[in-house]
């Protein structure tokens, strides 16, 4: 659940930052989308930060956030493979 309200929130960040500069567009469709997928890899990610450092907190993460995790893996995998074949 975390995760989703991650997503979303971030997807706020980038409109905001627009209207504070003043741009005559805000909102675009794509970088919403691209938006709440980078939101939604920050609570996995963060979570496999601190299972380095606690073995308890990775037996809690597997148990409860699986689906996040596959989806925050798979979100990274495509940026990742995205910047090898748009690269120089």
């Amino acid at each position: 659940m975390l995760t989703i309200c991650v997503g979303a929130a971030s997807c706020l960040v980038r409109p905001i930052r627009r209207k504070i500069k003043g741009a005559p567009h805000c909102f675009a469709f794509h970088d919403v989308v691209v938006d709440f997928l980078n939101g939604t890899v920050i609570v996995p990610f963060l979570l496999l930060i601190g299972a380095t450092f606690s073995k308890e907190l990775l037996e809690e993460a597997l148990k409860t956030d699986k689906v996040f995790f596959a989806v925050g893996g798979l979100i990274a995998l495509s940026f990742v493979v995205r910047e090898y074949t748009n690269g120089d």
